[in-house]
């Protein structure tokens, strides 16, 4: 098998062979580090706030929790990680919620019919993320914190793009799985030793 390299190692190929210089893997790096940071951790932050205030679903993802580190002999391992499908739909339906990204910009590479309005090439446009995780033609009762919104029947037949957190197409995100994967360490990690409450409320 062709041995994967690491994005640092990638980098540091493209400097040998005269690609990029310092300053542009030093620029790489801060984005990557950036991007990958604070993201994450305002993202866990709400759904840390939403498991407070819904103290029915966080039983249920602590007793997720419980049986996968029983059934694992009581270590935190990935295959604990892949069993936690109730905590992915609350991390999703967090991220639905509360999309760090709310906006993103986009420009029109060549013209775009839209129904009868043609957007032509070259137009910047900003794509409102946060509004249409909240469409109700995609998600009935959409300021309700609901789970089971990512159950695979009701994903199966929804529009791929009525929920794009990491964004969609050639430059959505490349940390989304490893963000994911963080999420839900921190999260059950926090769950399985404390009880949450809420001091605040998220509509406040």
């Amino acid at each position: 098998r062709k041995k994967r390299l690491a994005m640092l190692d990638v980098l540091i190929a493209a400097y040998r062979e005269g690609l990029m210089t310092d300053s542009d893997i030093r620029e790489e790096v801060n984005t990557f580090m950036a991007a990958g940071h604070d993201t994450t951790a305002m993202s866990t932050c709400f759904i840390l706030a939403l498991l407070a205030e819904h103290k029915d679903i966080q039983d249920r993802v602590r007793n997720e929790i419980g049986i996968a580190m029983r059934e694992n002999k009581d270590k935190f391992t990935l295959k604990v990680l892949t069993q936690l499908s109730y905590l992915e739909r609350c991390i999703k339906e967090g991220m639905r919620l509360y999309p760090i990204a709310y906006v993103i910009i986009r420009m029109a590479a060549e013209d775009v019919k839209l129904q009868s309005y043609l957007v032509p090439s070259g137009t910047h446009l900003q794509l409102y993320i946060y509004g249409v995780h909240r469409d109700p033609n995609f998600w009935p009762n959409p300021e309700v914190f609901d789970p089971d919104r990512f159950l695979p029947e009701k994903v199966r037949n929804r529009h791929p793009y009525s929920y794009i957190p990491f964004g969609a197409g050639p430059r959505n995100c490349i940390g989304q799985r490893f963000a994911m994967l963080e999420m839900k360490t921190t999260i059950a990690s926090l769950i399985n030793n404390f009880y949450l409450e809420s001091v605040d409320h998220l509509k406040d």
